[in-house]
């Protein structure tokens, strides 16, 4: 249930945010909001806190990924997912739904080529965060998921 209410509602931010925002300010957005992350969880701790308030309050403001078949949210554990916040969700797929709607590049299916590799370039950097990350320890997602809209972004320009 935590899910589905997380789909829904970066679901509904992304397509406002993305429609709303242009390409530059999107990718002022996205690079202001990596260094922020990466302060907010490595210097000052800020972010870590929150998550752990936000995990004990229960708020459908995060999704949970089971890392073990045991895992249950209901118990409380903490142990066996990994967590990841709305927010990385949504800003880097700001960038994909603002490339699709700003951009008048080849389509497949209902994606343009920029809004597409900036989709795969998020799924590049979710795999490099979930895999190549501690999971003893938080760590920013938006640097890894940024930087991966941002690059794939950057690829399918110079494909069009």
């Amino acid at each position: 249930m935590i899910d589905l209410s997380g789909v829904l509602l970066s679901g509904i931010a992304i397509a406002l945010l993305g429609i709303s925002l242009g390409i530059l300010p999107t990718v002022i957005l996205l690079l202001i909001l990596s260094i922020y992350d990466f302060i907010s969880v490595y210097k000052t701790g800020h972010m870590v806190s929150m998550a752990k308030s936000i995990l004990e309050l229960r708020l459908p403001i995060l999704f949970v990924i089971p890392t073990s078949k045991n895992y249950s949210f209901l118990r409380g554990e903490r142990k066996g997912a990994v967590f990841l916040g709305l927010g990385d969700v949504v800003i880097p797929s700001i960038l994909a739904i603002s490339s699709n709607y700003y951009f008048n590049a080849p389509k497949i299916l209902s994606l343009n080529i920029v809004a597409l590799f900036t989709i795969i370039g998020i799924l590049i950097g979710f795999f490099a965060l979930f895999f190549l990350t501690s999971r003893e320890k938080a760590h920013p997602g938006l640097p890894f998921l940024n930087g991966g809209a941002l690059v794939g972004f950057l690829f399918g320009l110079l494909l069009t």
